[in-house]
């Protein structure tokens, strides 16, 4: 099953209960929820959201490849986020606890039960310090976080092996 969502809108349940997020997603929040158990980790950012926290979610990126059947590949941005007046070193430290999470995850082969595991992570931006404020290019994506919190983020390049289904 997808990843539980953590609120409700005027949706009905069923919908949620269709819901699948993208194969990589699937597999790397379980990884990351197993690897730091103590901490929220979401695909989506919800209006109540308690700090710290991290946000994995792929990105459409063009990074796409592998047989679709078996495998899953493409570009997942990983955002730390945390408060108060070490919240700068805290999300950076955080950045660099869900790298090591997922190169670990990689190199001893985690199976997520029916999602599959990860059969490449490679770094495609290290974990660095955002700005969350308008830029020259315009507004970014999490400008209306509160004073005092700090986001890191990275780029990575993951592929998933699904697993094999039997033919009846």
């Amino acid at each position: 099953m997808a990843e539980a969502v953590m609120y409700m809108s005027g949706l009905p349940k069923e919908v949620y209960q269709m819901a699948q997020f993208s194969p990589i997603e699937d597999v790397v929040l379980p990884l990351l929820r197993e690897a730091l158990p103590w901490l929220e980790v979401v695909s989506q950012m919800t209006f109540a959201q308690s700090l710290p926290l991290i946000i994995a979610r792929r990105t459409y990126s063009g990074a796409e490849g592998g047989d679709p059947r078996f495998i899953d590949a493409g570009d997942l941005v990983v955002h730390t986020l945390a408060e108060g007046p070490d919240g700068d070193a805290d999300a950076a430290v955080l950045a660099e606890a869900a790298r090591i999470a997922l190169f670990d995850a990689w190199r001893e082969n985690k199976q997520v039960p029916g999602r599959g595991y990860l059969t490449r992570v490679e770094v495609r931006t290290p974990p660095r310090r955002a700005a969350d404020w308008i830029t020259p290019q315009g507004p970014v994506q999490y400008a209306d976080l509160p004073e005092l919190t700090w986001r890191y983020e990275a780029t990575y390049s993951i592929s998933v092996r699904r697993p094999r289904h039997r033919r009846p």
